[in-house]
């Protein structure tokens, strides 16, 4: 979305350096289609790397963190030394490293 505001202020200056573009539109359906596929792609990307990554166990499902110490993914209690939460437009997202190591991602 960043790069799509800037590319609308890019053209509504381009006058002042001599090119006329006509009238600029920011059409949010696009935008947002964009936003969405560049997010999802990352999004993928990571979950396949971690997925693949030797010693990862990637745990799918709802993740809520039952105290400082230990995590609830999908009815499952990981004990946890670290939680970062991963938020997004479609929802908050967990990443455990528990004591052996393993990473687990909540969707």
């Amino acid at each position: 979305m960043v790069a799509s505001a800037y590319a609308a202020r890019v053209a509504a200056r381009a006058a002042e350096y001599g090119v006329d573009v006509g009238s600029v539109r920011v059409d949010m359906k696009r935008v947002m289609a964009r936003k969405g596929a560049v997010s999802k792609a990352s999004r993928t990307g990571v979950e396949d790397w971690l997925r693949n990554t030797e010693n990862c166990t990637v745990y799918q499902g709802h993740a809520r963190l039952e105290s400082a110490h230990e995590v609830n993914v999908g009815g499952e209690r990981l004990p946890s030394t670290r939680a970062d939460q991963d938020e997004g437009l479609d929802g908050a997202r967990w990443r455990v490293r528990n004591r052996r190591g393993r990473l687990a991602p909540a969707p």
